[in-house]
């Protein structure tokens, strides 16, 4: 398959803008889907399997959406001029823990599931992948 290109920049400066935000932010060694879940995996602590992943997976994206409708209330600019790059550095530190949250989420119903972080990153590229190359992506069903 054909990797396709997706870029969430309408600039340079915005992509500059969003690498600068965690030059200073992320330190340590190279941390693969592996590691991650490893580690991420070590601090699970609930009963049964894949009903509090997946409850709280919906209650940290909520928070998310939380976070964002306020920047977007409170930024005060008209929605089509709306881009993430208006957010403050430390806006999107406390999104960027949010997401954070969201992914330790994904990553426990993934195990719970049985796949790895790998193969549902690799599950989801093939699908955008395909939709790309029928000209599906927009649309709507999850078999388009």
């Amino acid at each position: 398959m054909k990797p396709v290109q997706l870029s969430l920049f309408e600039t340079e400066d915005q992509e500059s803008n969003m690498n600068d935000l965690f030059d200073d932010y992320v330190e340590g060694p190279e941390l693969t889907f592996d590691t991650y879940e490893d580690e991420a995996t070590a601090t699970a602590v609930y009963p049964g399997d894949i009903i509090y992943p997946a409850l709280a997976l919906a209650g940290e994206a909520g928070e998310v959406a939380d976070k964002v409708a306020k920047l977007v209330r409170d930024t005060e600019v008209n929605l089509d001029d709306f881009h993430f790059s208006l957010f403050t550095r430390d806006q999107r530190r406390e999104l960027a823990k949010e997401l954070g949250d969201v992914l330790w989420n994904i990553t426990m119903l993934s195990v719970d599931l049985g796949f790895t972080l790998e193969e549902i990153a690799r599950m989801n590229l093939e699908k955008l992948q395909s939709r790309a190359e029928r000209g599906t992506i927009r649309g709507s069903g999850d078999n388009r």
